[in-house]
């Protein structure tokens, strides 16, 4: 939210920029991106994998050592 109040854009279009997403003007991109990096934004990876329910990792399973 600070993100998009410092670039005067709504949450959506920093979404839009942040995802790569097409449909945003390059001053709006650059404004979003210049604000995200003053404020020292990082995505968080387990809100990432809350929303979209894919957390991009595998588990691995072994029944013992090769050692």
């Amino acid at each position: 939210m600070d993100v998009a109040r410092l670039a005067g854009v709504s949450q959506k279009t920093v979404s839009r920029v942040l995802n790569d997403e097409p449909y945003v003007s390059a001053d709006v991109r650059r404004r979003v991106l210049d604000a995200a990096e003053d404020l020292g934004y990082r995505r968080n990876q387990a809100a990432r994998a809350l929303a979209s329910g894919r957390t991009r990792s595998i588990g691995v399973v072994t029944l013992g050592s090769a050692l």
